[in-house]
């Protein structure tokens, strides 16, 4: 094989070193699988990798690490230059790589990537990481949000409109100061570097956005400020397990075992008793309008 490891990335990306040397194998024994997906990463890489991973997890997670190190330093590294992005948006968005593989140890206990859909939208620039979040090319889908039908008459941006949908990487605190930095820095962003896109605003669909969250989190938590960057934000019917996933590392759970979940944090605490309780998660679909120009574009 002609394609040298990405060492100099994974450093970069803070890749752990377990993660490193189990790609490194990967990229060492698997030649036919790289040749293949290096071939045309944007076709092969996604169908390939969720082969492996449906053969055998473990050895389908090194694959897939490897191969999107591999897309990363050689296809999506030429895309940020043809661009004329800058290598350090560059760097950070590839950093969601090992985002990534600390939630498939956390999650699955393998080494790798198992996200692979996602992490095609990070390699192919359909995703770019801009200081606290991401921000993904999209248009509203509230048909797929399961926005109510009422909900959907008093929406600031309508149905099928481009927007750039947030993603909020689990990379630390989600601190007030850094997600409207974030959002100014993308407003900033993405007019100097995709003038031709216009976007109404910003849309997020997450269960961090549940209305719900306010009967039992504090009221100056970090989350729930997070909804209040968004000018308006509605009640979705779509039901989630990332409260149990993000609080307690399981998405299925009977009540007997939720009983014995720990309360280590005042939020696992009353999570806890919220769920007990009979409630469920559902997500929330926040809109928050550019502020250079409130009004959507005709």
């Amino acid at each position: 094989m002609q394609t040298a490891f990405p060492q100099a990335l994974c450093a970069q990306i803070k890749l752990p070193d377990a993660a490193r040397r189990c790609a490194y194998e990967a990229f060492c024994t698997q030649n036919a699988e790289i040749e293949q997906i290096l071939s045309d990463p944007e076709r092969c890489f996604v169908p390939v990798c969720m082969r492996a991973l449906r053969r055998n997890r473990g050895a389908g997670a090194a694959l897939s690490l490897a191969a999107a190190l591999v897309i990363a330093d050689i296809y999506t590294r030429r895309l940020y230059a043809e661009k004329g992005l800058p290598r350090q948006v560059f760097t950070d968005t590839m950093r969601d790589i090992t985002v990534w593989v600390r939630d498939a140890a956390w999650a699955y206990r393998v080494t790798g990537l198992c996200n692979v859909p996602w992490i095609a939208h990070v390699l192919f620039l359909e995703i770019i990481w801009v200081g606290r979040l991401e921000f993904e090319f999209s248009k509203t889908n509230f048909a797929a949000a399961r926005l109510p039908l009422e909900a959907r008459r008093s929406v600031p941006i309508a149905d099928k409109t481009p927007i750039l949908n947030v993603h909020i990487p689990a990379s630390g605190k989600l601190l007030p100061q850094a997600v409207e930095d974030s959002f100014s820095m993308a407003e900033q962003f993405f007019a100097k570097h995709f003038p031709q896109y216009e976007y109404a605003g910003f849309v997020c669909d997450s269960w961090l956005l549940d209305q719900n969250n306010r009967s039992f989190m504090q009221a100056d938590s970090n989350i729930l400020r997070f909804a209040d960057a968004f000018d308006c934000v509605m009640q979705t019917g779509r039901k989630n397990r990332e409260l149990l996933r993000r609080l307690w590392g399981v998405q299925h759970i009977s009540r007997k075992k939720l009983r014995a979940l720990p309360e280590e944090t005042g939020l696992q605490h009353a999570a806890k008793a919220y769920l007990l309780a009979g409630r469920r998660s559902f997500n929330g679909y926040g809109f928050r309008l550019r502020r250079e120009n409130t009004q959507p574009p005709v």
